[in-house]
Parts: structure tokens; sequence; C-alpha cells
């Protein structure tokens, strides 16, 4: 759940959240049935999304957890907030380009791809 808009996009998952995922138990037959809380205005169009949102969670998953959606109409509670990924802004935070560390690293590629993923991280655990 916490991944949800990293796995289905921010635009989708402020409209649907999952609720529950039916599996079968080990030894039964069965299917995974995702159920997603879903805008009443917005559920024709998970509809129709399905089966990417279904490869989606299976690549996300690395196996096929999900075999088909279930759709229960209804308000959502919660907001989702973006991933630090998800930020428009890759430029680094002052703060980190002034660190020595990074500066002791030559290849300027290499140096702002490390100062991106450190700023990610910080914002991650605030």
């Amino acid at each position: 759940i916490n991944e949800w808009a990293d796995i289905v996009g921010h635009d989708i998952a402020m409209r649907c959240r999952p609720k529950k995922l039916d599996r079968p138990r080990p030894g039964q037959s069965g299917e995974g049935v995702l159920t997603l809380r879903v805008e009443a205005g917005f559920a024709l169009e998970v509809q129709h999304l399905a089966p990417i949102l279904i490869e989606r969670i299976n690549g996300y998953f690395g196996f096929r957890a999900v075999h088909r959606l279930r759709l229960l109409q209804a308000p959502l509670t919660a907001q989702v907030t973006p991933s630090a990924a998800a930020d428009d802004d890759p430029a680094p935070g002052p703060d980190m380009q002034d660190d020595p560390r990074l500066a002791a690293i030559p290849d300027s590629e290499v140096r702002d791809a490390l100062a991106r993923l450190a700023r990610a991280v910080r914002t991650r655990r605030r």
C-alpha cells in the first residue's frame, strides 16, 4: 500500500486504493483478486486500465499475485502523497552540493546522481 503511487502512477493512485488482496491458500486452486476502492466517477476508467494495472502490480511483486480486479465504488479517505521519485525538481539541494564527499567524485554525472539519491532519502525520511 505504501508503494501504491509508485506502482500504478500518481494520477491513478489519487483516485483508487487497494483495499484487500484475496489469494488462494497453498494447495488450493483459485486466483488472486485485488479489491480496489475507487471513486465512483473513475470506476469505468479503472475497468479499461485493468490489464495494465494488473501487469504493473504483478511486475512489482515479481510473480502473478493478481489475476483480476474487483472494484468497490466508494469515496476515498486518505490522500496519497507523491514519492520522492515523482519529484519534478531533480537538482540536488544546496546542502548536498557542498558535501566534501561528493566533491571528491570526479565524474559529474555520478556525483549528481548520488546527490539526488541522498536528497530523495532525506525527503522520504521526513
